[in-house]
């Protein structure tokens, strides 16, 4: 399985100048939106935001971490965990779209 880490290893992207990359980027992102598979990522991270409340309650109150801490612990990881598995979801779906869309940069110039 492939990793994505950044938009720098996407191959359709890897070639271009950052500006570059994040303008195609967002005007792909748009039709990533489309596929149902995103949307499951998406339910996943509203049901895992719900869990991260009781996890954040625990530590504050049953370990006694205090609220700050625990909100600061449980939405760094959960934000990261989140932002990672939506890059492996929409990275695949997207590359069509860019492939298309570097397409017709390449024949406008």
């Amino acid at each position: 399985m492939k990793v994505w880490w950044s938009l720098r290893s996407i191959p359709e992207l890897s070639d271009l100048p950052h500006a570059q990359q994040r303008r195609l980027w967002r005007h792909c992102w748009p039709m990533v939106l489309d596929h149902w598979q995103i949307w499951l990522v998406f339910l996943t991270g509203v049901l895992g935001l719900l869990a991260c409340k009781y996890l954040a309650e625990f530590l504050a109150l049953g370990v006694g971490l205090g609220w700050p801490v625990a909100l600061v612990l449980v939405s760094a990881a959960w934000g990261s965990a989140f932002s990672f598995v939506l890059n492996q979801v929409s990275i695949p779906l997207a590359r069509p779209y860019l492939r298309e869309a570097r397409g017709g940069e390449q024949a406008r110039e």
